[in-house]
């Protein structure tokens, strides 16, 4: 356990505590329940819904994206993060910021085998990061092709995309650029053919990781500052028979868990995913449980 002199009382860091671990439920902002059954289906061969493929496909999540986590392990960045650190926080904030590391690789293999059309064999492709000479050649090839409409004044003020999001800002917003819109189709959905599975599959397992750690986490500092989480927590808004539960049940297929066993369920099934290298969480696989819990 470290605590961190960062100022903050602990009212503060508990009042938004619910919202937190809420979020973990949520299924349409990447949720630890819709991403950990999406990663299940995944490599078992099932079939995956769209909004939770999204959650597969991208690093990030509420979950693991809100003002509490970004502030814990990226102190510089003027969030608020705890007070109280759990005993793992180091290897935790190393997976966490590993994570969109992985994406940003992953996507910019997503990119270029885009670009460069359909020949291409995917295993060719890098993740490098694109400096600006390496992405104008890219977008010229495709221009030839006629997916994309190039104009005099194009060049004069972009940044080459690292990652997905940058680039469908790319295409999308770019001044004297024009995007056949069955390009951006196939440029989203070469994440969901078996091109990539592998991959996806490694770095979903790794944001599973992360969100795990996150509960960790929050869970941990809980009990330090006086308010320890039951281990049959709740959002309030899920009661028996309500919106949340029966969205839950048709999204998922299952019954809404409680917290305590929602983690155990997600430790359950990163366990069960098989990937080259596991190094990066291999201090979460050793944590079955959250014995901080009530």
């Amino acid at each position: 356990m470290t605590e961190k002199d960062s100022g903050r009382k602990p009212e503060e860091v508990l009042k938004y505590l619910d919202s937190r671990l809420d979020s973990a439920y949520d299924l349409g902002s990447g949720g630890m329940g819709i991403h950990m059954n999406a990663l299940s289906r995944l490599a078992m061969g099932k079939e995956i819904p769209d909004r939770a493929y999204t959650s597969l496909s991208i690093s990030g999540s509420n979950f693991i994206g809100n003002p509490y986590v970004i502030g814990w392990y990226r102190p510089d960045s003027g969030f608020g993060g705890p007070i109280v650190e759990c005993p793992d926080a180091e290897p935790h904030k190393r997976l966490i910021n590993n994570i969109y590391l992985l994406y940003n690789e992953l996507d910019r293999k997503t990119i270029r085998l885009a670009l460069l059309g359909e020949n291409e064999l995917a295993e060719n492709v890098s993740g490098e990061e694109f400096d600006r000479e390496s992405f104008l050649d890219l977008i010229r090839l495709a221009s030839k092709r006629g997916q994309i409409r190039l104009f005099t004044d194009f060049e004069t003020d972009f940044t080459p995309p690292q990652s997905s999001f940058d680039f469908m800002t790319f295409a999308l917003r770019t001044e004297g650029v024009e995007v056949e819109e069955s390009f951006l189709d196939d440029f989203i959905g070469i994440k969901t053919t078996d091109v990539f599975r592998n991959e996806v599959i490694s770095a979903a397992a790794h944001k599973l990781a992360a969100m795990l750690a996150v509960s960790d986490q929050i869970t941990f500092e809980a009990k330090q500052l006086g308010s320890p989480v039951s281990f049959d927590y709740r959002p309030d808004r899920a009661e028996p028979g309500g919106k949340w539960r029966k969205n839950w049940k048709k999204y998922l297929d299952e019954e809404m868990p409680t917290f305590g066993q929602l983690y155990i369920n997600g430790h359950e099934i990163l366990t069960a995913t098989e990937i080259d290298d596991n190094s990066l969480f291999a201090h979460v696989l050793r944590k079955p449980k959250l014995d901080q819990l009530v």
